[in-house]
């Protein structure tokens, strides 16, 4: 079985607003949208980590390595990935021309400990 460990980061969107309290900010207002800046990841049984981003390489060749890498993934490990790192990779694959990735299963750390966390507490494994 082939475990990817995944972590992306994106750079936020931008928008000119009137308040810094508003909750609602209307699409006219947005400067620029948020973007995949660069993803790293790792085999579970490998050393080596793969690190892929816009600024080397450019943006083709980052979206090409990250269908490559999901591709050939039987489960992604991630953090919060389940919202976000998966949905955003997805997105980004299909718009230049690979097509969808194989389909894999996912284990979200984040997840797992919301719910072990409560657990843990009422049975006194954690102070």
């Amino acid at each position: 079985m082939r475990l990817l460990l995944l972590d992306i980061e994106t750079a936020p969107a931008i928008a000119a607003v009137w308040s810094l309290r508003a909750d609602y900010v209307p699409l006219e207002r947005l400067v620029a949208d948020p973007y995949t800046m660069c993803f790293s990841a790792k085999w579970a049984d490998e050393r080596e980590q793969h690190f892929h981003a816009e600024w080397n390489g450019g943006r083709n060749r980052m979206i090409r390595k990250a269908h490559a890498l999901l591709s050939e993934a039987d489960a992604v490990i991630h953090y919060n990935g389940t919202k976000f790192d998966i949905p955003v990779p997805r997105w980004v694959v299909t718009r230049p021309h690979p097509g969808p990735t194989a389909p894999f299963k996912q284990v979200d750390l984040y997840r797992t400990m919301k719910t072990a966390a409560p657990l843990a507490r009422k049975r006194n494994f954690v102070a």
